[in-house]
């Protein structure tokens, strides 16, 4: 089992909601498992040239159960939940 921890963010629409619905995707793999989250905090953006809305992030303890080698590949690409 490998644990890590996965920062989120999103500073477009419903931005609580892309994030409550990122960590539900998260628990939803078969080989990740969510141990749990942070607070929600909100944050100005940085190094953007364009005035952007601010972010809300947070952070997510996971475990991961398959190879240690394929745990980065396999967090790539999560489409659907607001990417």
């Amino acid at each position: 089992m490998t644990r890590a921890f996965l920062s989120l963010g999103s500073n477009l629409g419903e931005r609580l909601g892309y994030l409550r619905a990122a960590v539900e995707a998260l628990g939803r793999g078969a080989l990740l498992e969510v141990l749990g989250a942070s607070k929600v905090y909100e944050t100005k953006p940085v190094e953007v040239e364009d005035a952007q809305p601010d972010y809300l992030n947070c952070v997510v303890e996971v475990e991961y159960g398959g190879a240690r080698s394929s745990s980065c590949g396999s967090a790539r690409g999560r489409g659907g939940v607001g990417a």
